[in-house]
C-alpha cells in the first residue's frame, strides 16, 4: 500500500524540477498511527479530489484507477482512515492505522526525526536521509 502511495508520489514528480517524497509516521493516540506521504508533485485538483478513492477514477493518462480504491479497502479493514490533502507544493495522502495495546510508534519519544524519511532526486540520483 505504501508502495502504490509512493509511486503514485513519484508519478505526480516526473516532470518537476525538484522532486521530493517525505513519509512520516507519527502517534496519534495509543492505539493509532497516521502515516504521511507528502510529494512535490503537480497537486490534485478540487473537484477530483473527493471522489480520488473511488474505484476508476484515476488522475493518469495510462491508470486504471483500482489502486487507490484497494489502499482505502485496507486502510479501513485495519480500523483506519485515508485522505489526500493539498500540501504547500504537491499533496499529502495521509492514512490512520489502529495498533495493539502496547506496541509503540517509533522508539524515543524525544528524537525529532523518528519515524522519518526524506527521499529527493535530482537529474538520476536519489538521497535518502532522516
Amino acid at each position: 500500500m505504501i508502495g502504490n502511495l509512493c509511486r503514485n508520489a513519484i508519478d505526480a514528480m516526473r516532470n518537476m524540477d525538484e522532486r521530493i517524497l517525505t513519509i512520516q509516521a507519527s502517534r496519534v493516540d495509543e492505539l493509532t498511527t497516521q502515516v504521511m506521504i507528502t510529494d512535490t508533485g503537480s497537486g490534485i485538483a478540487a473537484e477530483i479530489r473527493e471522489r480520488l478513492f473511488d474505484a476508476f477514477v484515476t488522475t493518469k493518462e495510462e491508470g486504471t484507477g483500482v489502486g487507490l480504491s484497494i489502499c482505502r479497502t485496507i486502510v479501513e479493514a485495519h480500523g483506519g482512515r485515508i485522505w489526500v490533502e493539498p500540501a504547500p507544493a504537491g499533496s499529502c495522502f495521509c492514512f490512520t492505522l489502529k495498533r495493539k495495546k502496547g506496541i509503540l510508534c517509533g522508539g524515543n519519544e524525544d528524537d525529532s526525526h523518528r519515524g522519518r524519511r526524506i527521499f529527493r532526486q535530482s537529474g538520476n540520483g536519489i538521497l535518502v536521509g532522516a
